[in-house]
C-alpha cells in the first residue's frame, strides 16, 4: 500500500482486484462493474483533501505543544541541576 494512498481508496482498489479475480459463470460477459467504483467524484476529492488538511493542522498544533512542552522540562531541568550542583 503506498504511503499517500487513503484508506476509501486502498478499499476501492481491494474490490476491483477482487471482482477482477471473481470467475463467473458465463467468462464471455465482460465486467464492467469496477470501471464506476474506481472513480471519485470532485466533490469526495475536495472532502479526502479537507480531511487531510485538518489532520495536518490539529498534528502541527500538537507537534507544538509537544516542543513547547520539551523546551520548558529542559529549562527546568538545568535550572534543577544549576541550583543544586
Amino acid at each position: 500500500m503506498p504511503e499517500n494512498e487513503t484508506r476509501a481508496s486502498y478499499k476501492k482498489n481491494k474490490k476491483v482486484q477482487e471482482s477482477s479475480t471473481k470467475k463467473t459463470v458465463n467468462d464471455d460477459i465482460e465486467d464492467t462493474s469496477f470501471e464506476t467504483i474506481d472513480e471519485d467524484s470532485p466533490a469526495q476529492r475536495y472532502n479526502a483533501e479537507t480531511l487531510a488538511e485538518e489532520r495536518r493542522k490539529s498534528l502541527g498544533k500538537r507537534l507544538n505543544w509537544t516542543i513547547v512542552g520539551l523546551l520548558i522540562a529542559i529549562v527546568i531541568v538545568y535550572l534543577i541541576l544549576f541550583f543544586v550542583g
